[in-house]
């Protein structure tokens, strides 16, 4: 759970940051962060295996991503909506998706390695 909460703070840094290279910062760190956050999530009510977790956060936005394709959300939609659903496709999206999925997965076996302690000599 600690690692949802400085997800969702990074998030917000990341929607409120106006400075150098905000398109960037707020177009694909935003995208990553937003798969580590459905990672972490999923954990908190869905005891699966990290691989599912990791493979279900990112069907989920891959879907949402394609789902832009469709544009079923206008510009004169709330804020919201776009925060949730996007409002333009954009395919480098996917991969900041994916790299959302393996910084989950990296940060969740590092978190599991620190909580079982060091591991026991061999004699």
């Amino acid at each position: 759970m600690p690692v949802c909460v400085m997800t969702v703070a990074l998030g917000v840094g990341v929607l409120l940051y106006r400075g150098p290279g905000v398109s960037w910062i707020r177009g694909m760190l935003g995208d990553v962060l937003v798969v580590v956050l459905m990672h972490f999530a999923l954990g908190a009510i869905w005891s699966a295996h990290w691989r599912w977790r990791a493979l279900v956060s990112l069907v989920i936005a891959a879907v949402v991503e394609c789902i832009q394709l469709l544009k079923l959300v206008q510009p004169e939609d709330p804020f919201w909506m776009h925060l949730i659903f996007g409002s333009t496709f954009d395919p480098m999206d996917l991969l900041a998706y994916v790299l959302g999925a393996v910084a989950a997965v990296g940060l969740e076996v590092v978190l599991d390695k620190r909580l079982q302690g060091p591991s026991p000599k061999p004699s």
